[in-house]
């Protein structure tokens, strides 16, 4: 899902879209983003100060020609569901391998080498969160997307939510069939609250401040 639709919203709101995975332009360092007129403007008083990948025309006419090539995309995006099970399976790899480093020299040693891999201790984290809870304005989802292998039963505790909410813990057993969270909202609000193992749906409704637990089975 996409959240261009949250735009006439919220002034203040930036949705981004890299090209570097599905349009395979990695080395491009191409994306866009869409926001308010006021908001693009700002940005664009800061652009040749903090970045360094400003896009050249041979760039931007690589990302036209990628948008424009519909066939190219829906083959990229078969071919990365296709290795799901592959990419899981290589970050639980690393997930319990080395986490000592002899130097914090930083480089994209994704080998297990001795320096420190910043593209995995930042994106690793990243992708276990979204995969265990998806939320957004008045939504809620634990185990949207649970990886295949690794992950059978668990429990992580103090994730942030995107609607004004707290995880305070998260549970889940596959074998059991059985998941719980227990959430704290900072606001009055009504939350749908959803599993994505069941499809269970519930509409829970909290005070602000209330802590509440919801089940489910599968």
């Amino acid at each position: 899902e996409s959240a261009v639709g949250l735009l006439p919203r919220y002034e203040n709101l930036l949705v981004t879209r890299t090209f570097s995975k599905s349009r395979s332009l990695a080395g491009a360092r191409l994306g866009f983003g869409m926001g308010s007129e006021a908001l693009i403007a700002d940005l664009h008083t800061v652009r040749c100060s903090t970045n360094p990948y400003n896009v050249n025309r041979m760039t931007a006419a690589a990302g036209v020609a990628a948008l424009e090539n519909d066939a190219y995309f829906t083959r990229n995006c078969r071919v990365i569901e296709q290795n799901r099970d592959a990419l899981t399976q290589a970050l639980t790899d690393l997930m319990n391998s080395k986490i000592y480093y002899n130097s914090l020299m930083t480089n994209h040693d994704f080998d297990r080498g001795s320096c420190y891999c910043t593209d995995f201790a930042i994106g690793y984290l990243g992708i276990l969160s979204e995969s265990l809870a998806f939320s957004d304005t008045g939504v809620i989802e634990i185990l949207p997307c649970l990886p295949n292998s690794g992950f059978d039963a668990g429990e992580i505790t103090g994730i942030r939510a995107r609607t004004r909410a707290l995880i305070n813990d998260l549970k889940w057993d596959t074998a059991a069939g059985t998941a719980s969270v227990t959430v704290t909202s900072d606001i009055a609000q009504t939350i749908e609250i959803s599993c994505g193992l069941s499809g269970e749906t519930q509409s829970i409704a909290f005070a602000a401040g209330e802590t509440k637990t919801i089940e489910f089975t599968f």
